[in-house]
């Protein structure tokens, strides 16, 4: 089973199956198996098989927690999408908000004259 970084992005995981994602995919199933590791298979709507592999790593040495790997199944060179795409997340609820949209929100801290403020960014 999962460690307790991961369980709320598999409880999450586990309650959209069959539900759309970022790019036009949906989730098609969700391994919790590894420790420290989380496996969702995507599928493009109306697809039999998976087309994608994401890998979510939770590591907590690093200063952004959760390292997220999409990949192409081999058995997908067709569609126009990246091969490969990591990014790197600081909690859950950015990982599901990327897993949801694609999009993944920087936020930064800028001093001023009048205190500090907060930009975002969305990728």
């Amino acid at each position: 089973m999962t460690s307790d970084s991961l369980t709320e992005l598999y409880r999450w995981a586990r309650n959209h199956i069959g539900q759309p994602l970022m790019l036009d995919y949906e989730l098609y199933k969700v391994n919790g198996q590894t420790a420290g590791s989380l496996f969702l298979l995507l599928r493009q709507h109306g697809s039999l098989r998976p087309d994608v592999e994401i890998q979510i790593e939770y590591t907590p040495d690093r200063p952004l927690f959760y390292q997220v790997d999409f990949r192409l199944l081999p058995v997908t060179s067709r569609l126009p999408c990246p091969e490969r795409l990591h990014v790197n997340l600081a909690n859950q609820p950015e990982v599901i908000q990327w897993l949801l949209t694609g999009n993944k929100r920087i936020s930064s801290s800028a001093s001023s004259e009048a205190g500090d403020s907060q930009n975002s960014f969305l990728i």
